[in-house]
């Protein structure tokens, strides 16, 4: 069973952001992966244990420091990570989907995202 998760590289919630320009901010705050993705993650490593075997792949997209947020899921348990590079300073969801659909596609088999 092959299980992705998709999780954000997003601004902790108690770092200071501060805005740099008219639509971007200091990126040297800390990065975390998006609380709400953990959960999808520890959703995913107790389905793959129930199950008996599978594997937990993490997908995200974003600049080279998202890789951090891949290091922290597989941290946590998932096998392995694919990371989608881009040097946007803003991606909106269609792009972001788009680029999520066609990793996963290059990659394998998929029963659950």
């Amino acid at each position: 069973m092959q299980i992705y998760v998709c999780v954000k590289h997003l601004p902790d919630t108690a770092a200071n952001i501060r805005v740099v320009g008219g639509d971007a901010f200091d990126e040297s705050c800390k990065f975390v992966v998006n609380p709400y993705d953990e959960y999808g993650v520890e959703e995913a490593l107790q389905i793959v244990k129930k199950e008996g075997n599978g594997e937990v792949i993490i997908v995200t997209v974003g600049k080279e420091s998202a890789i951090a947020t891949i290091r922290s899921a597989l941290a946590m348990g998932a096998d392995r990570g694919i990371f989608v590079k881009t040097d946007a300073q803003f991606l909106d969801a269609t792009l972001t989907s788009k680029a999520i659909k066609r990793a996963i596609e290059q990659d394998g088999t998929l029963d659950l995202i």
